[in-house]
């Protein structure tokens, strides 16, 4: 995740799709209220980032959230609210999500994912994707570090999840976890996969980041095998090789988080994602998961940023299964420096939508 939480994370010109006629015909992403209003609510989850979206079939997507809000919003403000690590949602295309996450026992709201042993840490959700056998959700793992900082936070290992019941009611889901045996966080960038997964063919595609590689990078596995570590191979310089060390990058940014899907509206992959934390959301295109992948361009500049606002813009991601023809949707979070503003403003911290139009392939 990328952000600022209370300890936690809390030019508009196109480039060449290929054809000067995408040139012309595109252009930047607008808002899309109507699908924002489908995520502000009053009662119960009341806010959160990292929204990616994970279809589960043709009918119905899981949201899986980071950072959530649960409580009630009255006058104006969050009240009653405690912020829980990731919660998730499950929506029917096209209707209201409905919204789930634990209780303590204590009765209090708490996450749907956690670390399978003792440490003073917490999970937050990065992709994740639906396979024959079941749902897969990659986690990362983090600590505080320092209680008084919003930047006291530290990632330190990454947990594949396995839903093997995914169309049950979330309360009764089945979760295994097993640790990413290459995730290592002792430099920077870190070397870790999973802020996004796509299908293409007989294989899965993982993406992350490597410390060597200096960029993004990009791992494949059978799909049977996800969960499979030795079976992995990483993408080097135009091979496959199963040192995870050995992955070149396939483009030069390193995102904390995004999405790679196919997009039917362009006939081509689309990595989504904000490069920072400075209001940009850029997309790059490939006709492979693997390259080449084109110069980024930026398709939205978040309204947000303005000059003396502790306001600050992340999380771009996109959402295929929920556009109509032409057409791509796509999300964003909208952050404080000042975490009090998360609740007296509960205009922030929920998924902003946009839709970017395409033109015919």
């Amino acid at each position: 995740m990328i952000g600022l939480r209370h300890g936690s994370k809390c030019a508009l010109w196109w480039w060449l799709f290929g054809a000067l006629a995408l040139h012309a015909a595109a252009g930047p992403a607008t808002p899309a209220p109507e699908l924002d209003a489908l995520f502000q609510r009053t009662n119960g989850w009341i806010g959160a980032d990292a929204d990616y979206s994970v279809p589960l079939d043709s009918r119905t997507t899981l949201w899986l959230f980071g950072d959530s809000l649960v409580g009630e919003v009255r006058e104006g403000k969050r009240r009653n609210a405690k912020m829980i690590n990731n919660s998730i949602a499950v929506q029917p295309i096209g209707g209201p999500p409905q919204f789930f996450w634990r209780t303590n026992s204590r009765g209090k709201p708490a996450a749907v994912f956690t670390p399978p042993d003792s440490t003073n840490s917490f999970f937050w959700p990065w992709d994740g994707i639906r396979t024959r056998r079941g749902l897969f959700v990659f986690l990362t793992q983090v600590r505080h570090t320092d209680a008084n900082s919003v930047w006291g936070f530290k990632a330190f290992a990454v947990w594949l999840a396995f839903v093997s019941n995914p169309d049950d009611p979330p309360a009764t889901w089945k979760i295994t976890l097993k640790q990413e045996p290459f995730a290592d966080f002792s430099r920077k960038p870190a070397t870790a996969c999973g802020w996004s997964v796509v299908k293409h063919q007989d294989f899965l595609y993982v993406y992350g980041t490597g410390a060597r590689a200096r960029g993004a990078t990009v791992a494949r596995v059978a799909e049977e095998s996800l969960d499979d570590f030795q079976q992995w191979r990483f993408y080097s310089a135009g091979q496959w090789r199963e040192d995870a060390h050995a992955a070149t990058a396939i483009f030069s940014d390193t995102p904390p988080e995004g999405t790679v899907r196919w997009a039917p509206a362009l006939g081509q992959f689309a990595a989504v994602y904000s490069p920072d934390i400075f209001g940009d959301i850029v997309l790059r295109t490939s006709d492979t998961p693997a390259g080449p992948w084109s110069e980024r361009r930026v398709i939205y500049h978040c309204p947000e940023m303005k000059p003396a606002t502790p306001f600050f813009c992340y999380a771009g991601k996109a959402h295929p299964e929920l556009g109509g023809a032409g057409e791509l949707i796509v999300t964003y979070a909208v952050n404080s420096n000042n975490f009090l503003d998360l609740f007296n403003d509960p205009s922030l911290y929920w998924p902003r939508f946009l839709r970017l139009k395409l033109p015919p392939r």
